[in-house]
């Protein structure tokens, strides 16, 4: 709510509030609110009242010196809550890097925002982001902070599936089945993807379908099953698996009639491989 109220301020303040826009005098009350609450240590209205420096308001003219203050007083603010466990701060450090990523070529540069990212995420992913948990774990899988470490990024996504977080444990079944040591590997990459969609979620069932494909005929009919599952939940991936499935008669009878609806149900959730379908 608190965050909700801060950007409203931050609306009327920049003249983008209409009939009700605020006079100069109610500007400068709420402007000076948010240098307030940003020097008690609060992160959020620094970053709000440098982006009134920014770009001016009614009374308030642009001030870039007043603007670069109060983000750096934001960002010292934010990196120290972050130190702090406080997970919602490690994201903005992490999305900041992103954007900034996004935004230069220089490898050096790269490189520093990659350690940051890592650094803030690590620490978010551990106080209870558990998204950030698999953003980071994609950086250490990919080898984008150095050489591919999979024992790193196995640890970030286990860490948050034993907290029950689905779409971790879903990542974790994948690292295991794409870059398997054994077969205990694919085995346990096997259970994640049956427990993901034991407990509905849509992609794990997905997942589980696919998987099961790849296991052979055996398989075949716990794989249009899940598929099954998967576009009953809304997955349009999961539609077009199960398209598949009754298209060529994997796990059952083949039924061209039914395969035509799911696989245009999966078109319709913008699932290319049903449009594909669709157009044989």
């Amino acid at each position: 709510m608190e965050l909700r109220v801060v950007v409203v301020v931050v609306i009327v303040l920049l003249g983008c509030g209409g009939a009700h826009t605020a006079s100069s005098h109610d500007t400068g009350l709420a402007l000076r609110d948010l240098q307030t609450r940003c020097e008690r240590g609060d992160a959020l209205p620094c970053y709000d009242a440098a982006a009134v420096f920014e770009a001016g308001a009614p009374g308030i003219p642009a001030d870039p010196n007043r603007m670069r203050t109060l983000r750096e007083r934001g960002h010292e603010l934010t990196v120290a809550a972050c130190k702090r466990d406080d997970a919602a701060s490690c994201h903005r450090i992490v999305l900041s890097a992103k954007l900034a990523y996004a935004g230069t070529t220089d490898v050096d540069e790269r490189m520093q925002l990659v350690t940051t990212m890592v650094n803030a995420g690590t620490r978010g992913c551990h106080a209870g982001d558990f998204e950030l948990c698999i953003d980071i774990a994609a950086i250490f899988d990919k080898g984008e902070a150095g050489p591919p470490d999979r024992e790193r990024a196995l640890e970030l996504v286990g860490f948050a599936c034993t907290r029950d977080y689905q779409p971790a444990c879903i990542e974790l079944g994948l690292v295991l089945a794409n870059q398997p040591v054994d077969a205990r590997d694919r085995e346990r990459a096997g259970d994640l993807f049956e427990a993901a969609c034991a407990k509905s979620n849509a992609d794990g069932c997905e997942m589980l379908a696919t998987y099961r494909l790849s296991d052979g005929p055996t398989a075949a009919a716990r794989a249009r099953e899940a598929a099954h599952r998967s576009c009953e939940l809304g997955d349009a991936g999961g539609c077009a698996v199960y398209g598949h499935t009754l298209l060529d008669g994997i796990g059952g009878p083949a039924d061209p009639d039914q395969a035509r609806k799911a696989f245009d149900t999966a078109c319709r959730g913008k699932d290319a491989r049903g449009c594909a379908m669709l157009e044989r």
